[in-house]
């Protein structure tokens, strides 16, 4: 059975948009001698912290809940949705993330020294250059579009 509870949070991760979203939490209906059936979903900080972490660190969130003990999208997505310092913690990961990524970008450059290997930073360079202008598009857009 599904219980919706409205909660209120900003709109894209954009502060004074407050909008009230409803957030549905699934009350079990399970009885004790029922097996539990998929991933735990236990909502603790120290899981929370690790997700952080990952992301700041620039790990995808596919590859963070792809690994054992990590809950699924779908859940950190609820979790969003539900838990304001989540949310909260979650943007300013991602805000972390962003920069990672342009460091990681003058990482590259300043790798090349084959005249070979430029075609292939090109890429990995403008691959996550683009991966920016959509997570931050205030910070990291394209000028020349």
């Amino acid at each position: 059975m599904l219980v919706n509870r409205g909660i209120t949070g900003p709109v894209n991760g954009v502060s004074g948009t407050e909008v009230t979203r409803p957030c549905k939490i699934a009350i079990s209906m399970q009885t004790e001698d029922q097996p539990k059936r998929g991933r735990p979903s236990n909502y603790t900080t120290e899981v929370v912290d690790a997700i952080c972490e990952r992301l700041a660190y620039g790990e995808s969130l596919r590859a963070i809940c792809a690994d054992a003990g990590m809950p699924g999208r779908a859940t950190v997505f609820r979790w969003i949705a539900c838990h304001k310092e989540f949310r909260d913690q979650y943007l300013w990961a991602r805000n972390i993330q962003a920069d990672y990524i342009y460091d990681e970008i003058i990482d590259i450059a300043d790798e090349v020294v084959d005249p070979r290997t430029v075609p292939r930073a090109r890429l990995r360079i403008n691959t996550r250059l683009r991966q920016l202008a959509r997570m931050t598009p205030r910070k990291y857009r394209d000028p020349r579009r």
